[in-house]
């Protein structure tokens, strides 16, 4: 009603309870042009077991926290079998993730990845770069530590140490960047991240999930 658009469409409301259905709608649909009301029950209900889209929905009519940790492989096992290219599946991973938790807002996103069986972070192309990167800092921080000290063994000491840190920032910079484009925020560059202390890194992180 508000633009000159004329191009024809089909307006779907989704609604989780017919409850919140007001029925009454103050828009006009002229033909071909219409609206489709749905809930979601329904929707669930005459899908069943067969897999669907409409998987990544399960979560919000879920009610029994405990059993989560069996349903949950099984809705991605659903989403799987629906051999669908690799950016679309990764499209509805992260809606099923954000269903999980809309329903249970307490759990954490590292539970929810646990439950979804996703690939650890270090076996991931994208997560062994970003620890590669750590491990590259972190080695030529410690070789230099070791340098000032002027001892071969304070070297070895600062390899090792490097070697850790640069891991651990490396996941840390992992989970940042999944978690940014879970929330659909800006994506601070690597090398950004890069630069920031561990401590300044779990502390974005930490902020980042208390956002989900």
């Amino acid at each position: 009603e508000q633009t000159d658009d004329e191009r024809e469409f089909i307006a779907v409301v989704l609604f989780v309870d017919e409850k919140y259905d007001p029925k009454n709608c103050p828009v006009k649909f002229v033909s071909p042009n219409r609206l489709i009301r749905l809930y979601l029950p329904d929707c669930l209900k005459a899908i069943g077991d067969k897999a669907s889209p409409l998987t990544v929905l399960k979560p919000l009519m879920f009610r029994d926290k405990k059993k989560l940790p069996e349903a949950v492989p099984k809705w991605k096992n659903e989403i799987d079998s629906l051999k669908l290219s690799e950016s679309t599946e990764k499209l509805l991973i992260e809606l099923l993730e954000n269903a999980i938790l809309s329903r249970f807002p307490k759990l954490t996103f590292k539970e929810i990845q646990k439950m979804i069986q996703l690939t650890p972070l270090d076996k991931t192309v994208a997560g062994q770069e970003l620890i590669q990167m750590g491990i590259e800092k972190g080695f030529i921080d410690g070789i230099e530590k070791g340098i000032e000290k002027g001892i071969l063994k304070g070297i070895e000491k600062g390899r090792i140490e490097g070697l850790k840190k640069g891991m651990d920032k490396g996941e840390l910079i992992g989970e940042i960047r999944i978690l940014q484009r879970i929330l659909k925020y800006p994506q601070i560059s690597k090398t950004e991240l890069t630069q920031k202390s561990s401590k300044e890194l779990r502390k974005l992180l930490k902020k980042l999930e208390s956002e989900l």
